[in-house]
């Protein structure tokens, strides 16, 4: 009886699928929480590139800028988001849970004055004045986020009951529709 030997492809394909799963864990379990500062580089040519291109497809000067605006200001909320997730992996960040949004906020103000100091790209006031312009445009006033509040208060109050896991399974219920003839 001859010993049954596995096939060596199949054999070559688990071993090098063994040895891709130990350097995945070992870069894993040796991987420190750090920030990629990379992006910021790419921040900063994004206007160049944009402004190249832009004249190319022949973009008016308004289309150029708003684009520019909205890349940065895109670019920078992604920055950001990176720094905030590893400044709590890191343990940096406090744990109450306004604190993202408020180290956000302070963040965003921080990547603001920085970019400002950029003396590489030319049109940086008018970019930040812009985005600042479209945060403006673009959030809704107090009045209207305190009247949503108040409104979606007194649903949730309506609707937590029926939500409870007990009465939950009454929603899922048919229900025979009432012959409403006269």
């Amino acid at each position: 009886m001859e010993a049954s030997l596995p096939d060596p492809i199949t054999n070559y394909n688990r071993q090098i699928g063994q040895s891709r799963y130990r350097q995945r864990e070992e870069y894993i379990i040796a991987h420190h929480p750090g920030f990629n500062l990379d992006y910021w580089r790419r921040i900063i040519r994004a206007s160049g590139r944009v402004e190249r291109l832009g004249r190319q497809w022949g973009w008016t000067p308004n289309q150029i800028m708003l684009t520019k605006a909205l890349l940065i200001s895109r670019m920078a909320c992604i920055f950001i988001d990176h720094i905030i997730r590893r400044m709590e992996q890191a343990g940096i960040l406090d744990h109450r849970a306004e604190a993202p949004d408020l180290e956000w906020k302070n963040q965003y103000h921080h990547f603001q004055l920085l970019f400002l100091r950029q003396h590489e790209i030319p049109d940086r006031f008018e970019i930040v004045m812009l985005i600042q312009r479209l945060h403006r445009y673009t959030v809704a006033p107090l009045f209207l986020l305190s009247f949503r509040q108040r409104h979606w208060k007194r649903l949730r109050k309506i609707i937590a009951p029926i939500l409870r896991p007990e009465t939950a399974t009454l929603l899922l219920q048919r229900q025979p529709l009432a012959d409403y003839s006269d």
